[in-house]
């Protein structure tokens, strides 16, 4: 069972965000049409959170909305430490209300050990809360040096959070990121070794550690192996984001004819907002390999306004640019040059130069190299 964040409508035609606890997207659906919600979004995967937001549970229902509201915002705005303070701050009125009473109190009575504790029942929330404040800046900055392709800096970051993170998910998370430089730089034994030793924990995520699995693959430029295990985690999971994951690995390095079969199975509304866009971008970039190219333009100028509306999160920044250089070839085949010039810069570029497989390195080159000698 996870926590999945959810929007939709109510009876009176009223927003609501919350959490709801579910096996699955597809649970979560059916018990919110139970309560009488309509035009419901989920924005995560309820097969794959962990005990993290088991703390939810215990929340009233107007405190739980208020921190979906806050989770919805974050997917698409940028972490800064003012937005974070001020949030903290509200979150926290409470106990530092009471302890500065507490220590006015202390102080007044010439009760110094009253006041300490004030003090402390105060500035306990602040504390904590700016170190998690760091945890989420490093993690921030973790995937966006992932992104960048500085992976040494990166690596140096997760093993950062490793040490630092009392959290599973954060230091699994770390641990992927150093599998997957390892499996970069020709180890994929340790990589996978790294993979395995968090087997106790799969176990309830059926498909999760085939698909991290596939990732180590095309990681170490093997791309057959990374079509299989993104199909065999479908096949264990039988989840929409994860035929879209294995659709997706498909029309990048493998056999883009099976889009066809598949792509309507999938059920959209089990997706979370963010995957939807994957969904127009898989059909126009198959498109785009059969050559249909006013077609294939018209599925990716919606998948990228799509993922535009999650420009400032790192997490979707490789989707994007891959998005942009697929988009670009399409423009630059149908003869408009100075369009797809305009969907690579400098961000774009670095991104895909990092992340691309070889074959779509070699289009780009072939298209763009002089003008672009970089790519």
């Amino acid at each position: 069972m996870g926590k999945v964040l959810y929007s939709a409508m109510d009876e009176k035609n009223q927003s609501v965000e919350g959490f709801i606890e579910a096996l699955n997207n597809r649970d979560a659906i059916e018990k919110l049409k139970s309560q009488g919600l309509n035009q419901i979004k989920l924005h995560g995967d309820a097969s794959l959170f962990d005990q993290e937001r088991d703390i939810i549970t215990w929340l009233d229902k107007k405190t739980q909305s208020k921190i979906a509201r806050k989770h919805l915002q974050i997917q698409k705005t940028k972490l800064t430490f003012g937005s974070y303070l001020s949030d903290l701050l509200q979150s926290s009125f409470f106990p530092i209300a009471l302890g500065g009473g507490v220590t006015y109190w202390g102080y007044m009575e010439h009760s110094y050990i009253w006041a300490s504790i004030g003090t402390i029942t105060a500035f306990a929330p602040l504390f904590f809360g700016l170190w998690n404040y760091r945890l989420a800046r490093n993690f921030d900055n973790l995937l966006k040096s992932y992104a960048y392709g500085e992976f040494d800096k990166a690596l140096e970051l997760a093993y950062t959070l490793k040490e630092e993170s009392k959290m599973a998910d954060l230091v699994a998370y770390a641990d992927f990121v150093i599998a997957v430089n390892k499996a970069k730089e020709g180890e994929l034994d340790e990589a996978i070794k790294i993979l395995q030793s968090y087997s106790s924990d799969f176990e309830t995520k059926p498909g999760l550690f085939q698909s991290r699995l596939a990732t180590l693959y095309f990681a170490a430029g093997q791309y057959e192996s990374f079509c299989y295990h993104h199909k065999q985690a479908y096949l264990e999971s039988q989840q929409p984001v994860m035929l879209l994951d294995w659709l997706l690995a498909e029309v990048m390095v493998g056999d883009h004819k099976v889009i066809e079969q598949y792509i309507d199975q999938i059920a959209i509304e089990e997706l979370p907002q963010y995957g939807v866009p994957y969904i127009d971008f898989v059909k126009g970039y198959a498109l785009y390999k059969e050559g249909k190219l006013s077609e294939a333009k018209s599925y990716l100028e919606s998948a990228q306004e799509g993922f535009l509306e999650y420009q400032e999160n790192p997490a979707v920044w490789a989707i994007l640019a891959l998005s942009c250089v697929v988009y670009a070839l399409v423009h630059y085949d149908l003869g408009e040059v100075e369009e797809a010039k305009a969907q690579i810069n400098e961000g774009v570029e670095q991104i895909i130069v990092a992340h691309g497989d070889k074959k779509l390195l070699e289009e780009l080159r072939k298209r763009f190299a002089p003008q672009f000698g970089s790519v």
